[in-house]
């Protein structure tokens, strides 16, 4: 579950976020200690956010990927944490792993296994870019 500002859920980069996506812009443009040959970033409004500040540094086009998020909040999108729980309570994911942190959300099973799946497909080269087959 992420918790940006008190809040579950992505309502995009803070303030300061924005700041330090700059300043690692300006880092990565100054120093070159990266040489990437792909950028795959979520969908998420704070990870395209950062990726469209920090790629220009890098000379590439970002690719999204729906399958690169956090264990997606269903209902609970947007609520102050302590909202959720009060209305879905405190996840327990060593006992209950297969439970949905809220109606519509993911289980941290499912997340998991989403997490799994995009980075074999990412590792074994199921993308445009890849020179691996």
């Amino acid at each position: 579950m992420s918790a940006l500002q008190g809040f579950v859920g992505d309502g995009g980069l803070s303030p300061l976020g924005i700041v330090q996506a700059q300043r690692l812009h300006d880092r990565l443009a100054a120093t070159k200690e990266i040489a990437a040959d792909v950028l795959i970033t979520s969908t998420f409004p704070r990870a395209v956010q950062t990726t469209e500040i920090i790629a220009p540094a890098l000379g590439l086009t970002p690719l999204l990927d729906d399958e690169l998020q956090e264990l997606r909040p269903g209902r609970a999108e947007g609520l102050p944490i302590q909202t959720f729980r009060d209305r879905y309570g405190v996840p327990n994911y060593d006992k209950r792993p297969f439970l949905p942190i809220a109606p519509e959300g993911e289980s941290w099973g499912q997340f998991m296994l989403q997490v799994a799946t995009a980075l074999e497909r990412i590792l074994c080269g199921y993308y445009p870019f890849s020179k691996a087959s």
